[in-house]
């Protein structure tokens, strides 16, 4: 399936051999799964349009933000020293509210959740030109990371990265099922810029949404386009802000305190019986 939007998801056909004959040749060493790709549309560069890696993040470290979704809120704490230009990029959608009723439209319960960039119909937001892509930062993607989806598929589009992004959901660094630490085959990657500090309940609840395929809006009428691993029940973005520590640091929830042993209640005194 050809669209723009959509995460490509690789099946692998592995062959189970028992009771070979000793004549034959050891059966070959399956390849290891590859993650579905996480995608989005190339923009082309508009010259009027600045970039956001010319106006980055002033003298930040880390730049917290809120992502207040229909199904809660998701605090974010964003790299700005190792991923300038993503975070920069990140901040500039927020700021003039592009996010705002955007809604989580992929979603794969053992991979990721995206969103970012398209509305409740699938109806997919203008956005400014692409940015550079900042795979080799060294930031890994383990569970609960937030990264950049790109088009990929060719190496003029390794800096294809607008505005979507997703939220890792499992440790997609290679220990697990999955490897987006990778260089990936068209020779570039997947840009993590932050992590989730508060509201992975959220994420775990979004991640576990029953999902389905929709029609395309390019071509409703097209089954060969429909769109998969969509939430049957819609997931909105009502908006993203960017806040102080403090305020993101209130949305963690306290360990909960351990439970006292409960003491074993005293045998009740007994009242000997009167001698007959």
């Amino acid at each position: 399936m050809s669209i723009r939007t959509t995460l490509v998801c690789t099946a692998l056909a592995l062959t189970l051999c028992a009771g070979a004959s000793i004549a034959k040749p050891p059966a070959p060493t399956p390849p290891a799964p590859t993650a579905p790709k996480v995608t989005e549309p190339a923009k082309p560069a508009d010259p009027k349009t600045p970039d956001a890696a010319t106006k980055p993040v002033a003298s930040a470290t880390m730049v917290y933000a809120i992502i207040s979704t229909s199904e809660g809120d998701i605090a974010l704490e964003l790299d700005a020293a190792k991923a300038p230009i993503t975070v920069a990029n990140f901040v500039s959608y927020m700021e003039k509210g592009h996010y705002d009723g955007t809604i989580f439209h992929r979603v794969i319960s053992d991979f990721m959740i995206q969103g970012g960039g398209h509305i409740a119909d699938m109806t997919e937001k203008p956005t400014d030109a692409p940015i550079k892509n900042e795979f080799t930062n060294g930031l890994s993607h383990k569970r609960g990371t937030i990264a950049m989806a790109r088009k990929g598929g060719s190496p003029a589009m390794v800096d294809s990265a607008t505005a979507q992004f997703f939220i890792n959901v499992s440790d997609n660094d290679g220990s697990g099922k999955y490897n987006l630490d990778k260089r990936q085959s068209d020779g570039g990657g997947y840009a993590v810029f932050g992590k989730v500090i508060a509201g992975m309940d959220v994420v775990d609840k979004i991640r576990t949404a029953p999902t389905g395929s929709v029609p395309n809006p390019r071509d409703k009428n097209n089954p060969r386009l429909a769109i998969k691993d969509v939430p049957v029940k819609t997931v909105t973005i009502n908006s993203v802000k960017k806040v102080s520590k403090a305020d993101a640091e209130k949305l963690i929830k306290p360990a909960a305190a351990p439970v006292a042993p409960t003491a074993p209640a005293a045998p009740a005194p007994t009242t000997p019986a009167a001698p007959k």
